[in-house]
């Protein structure tokens, strides 16, 4: 999964939270109580109704509030196994999809970087991060956020094999 991916995935968790604390919000100021002024079977009431009108909303896609089956790309990600997609296994994935700094295209864009000139430099920040005045260390944070298929584009797009062939001819 591409951090993209990942981070469009917590954007949606977040929208449906959002979702749910209006729906609250607003199923409160229709019944004209505060929490606190409710009796334990007022609360109870209240609380089924407002679980039971998102659960109707949402069709079962917020874990969390409801004990909705995760959908197929929700089991995808949930590497644990745990019937829900928390913040472990948003780490695992993560961990698992990046480029580390011993990854030897990170280390060749890097290398590449250091040895070229101004151009140079603006072309591989440009594949790297969108903005040509993007330092090293933007760079290199870019670099560790991408995945394999990511780099490799970039190393394709700064023409890496070319630049290693010439930097190899030059040396004989």
């Amino acid at each position: 999964m591409k951090i993209s991916q990942l981070k469009e995935f917590v954007k949606q968790v977040v929208r449906e939270e959002n979702d749910y604390q209006q729906l609250f919000k607003h199923m409160l100021d229709k019944s004209g109580k505060s929490i606190t002024s409710m009796s334990d079977d007022e609360k109870k009431k209240f609380f089924n109704a407002v679980d039971t009108a998102y659960k109707a909303k949402s069709e079962g896609k917020l874990i969390g509030y409801n004990e909705a089956e995760l959908s197929a790309a929700q089991q995808k990600i949930d590497l644990n196994k745990n019937g829900k997609v928390d913040g472990d296994d948003l780490a695992k994935l993560r961990a698992k999809d990046e480029v580390g700094t011993n990854d030897w295209h990170f280390k060749a864009i890097m290398k590449l970087y250091d040895k070229a000139g101004s151009f140079g430099k603006k072309k591989i920040a440009a594949a790297a991060t969108s903005s040509t005045n993007a330092s090293r260390k933007e760079i290199e944070r870019a670099l560790r956020d991408t995945d394999y298929e990511e780099i490799t584009d970039i190393s394709d797009k700064i023409g890496l094999k070319e630049a290693f062939n010439r930097m190899a001819q030059k040396k004989k």
